[in-house]
């Protein structure tokens, strides 16, 4: 998040008052990885294509619950994260990624027709992209 390198102060929203606000408490049992979109049609295409299955409960966040899936198989989750959630990550952030394309860096691990990269900066991820429009990418949180 964006801060002055000397702000030591609390956050004004939280995760974990997220997941308790408005009265419902989470009991949500989730896998470790899970895949947040920030843009639209990121969940309806993994739904449509792969053995997700939509949990009873929805994610609880500030604002507007959403629904969740979770593919079993592959021990992950996914969820739309809303418009806000591209401004979260600073550009230096190095988080792990679902690509599929032309994607010639390291690579942790391989899913279905993807790989998953090592920690990598934003900003790396978003001038690759330049070069690859047509390539399929998720963030992991």
């Amino acid at each position: 998040m964006w801060c002055l390198p000397d702000d030591r102060s609390k956050a004004v929203i939280t995760a974990a008052e997220q997941v308790h606000c408005g009265g419902h408490e989470c009991r949500m049992n989730l896998p470790e990885t899970a895949i947040v979109f920030f843009m639209s049609k990121g969940t309806d295409y993994l739904a449509a294509r792969y053995d997700a299955v939509e949990l009873p409960e929805p994610f609880p966040r500030f604002l507007n619950r959403c629904p969740i899936w979770e593919i079993p198989e592959w021990k992950l989750c996914f969820l739309d994260g809303g418009r806000g959630a591209p401004q979260a990550a600073d550009n230096r952030t190095a988080l792990r990624y679902y690509i599929r394309g032309d994607w010639q860096g390291e690579a942790e691990e391989t899913w279905s027709s993807g790989i998953i990269t090592p920690p990598t900066p934003v900003s790396e991820i978003h001038a690759w992209l330049k070069e690859h429009p047509s390539a399929f990418i998720a963030a992991l949180a």
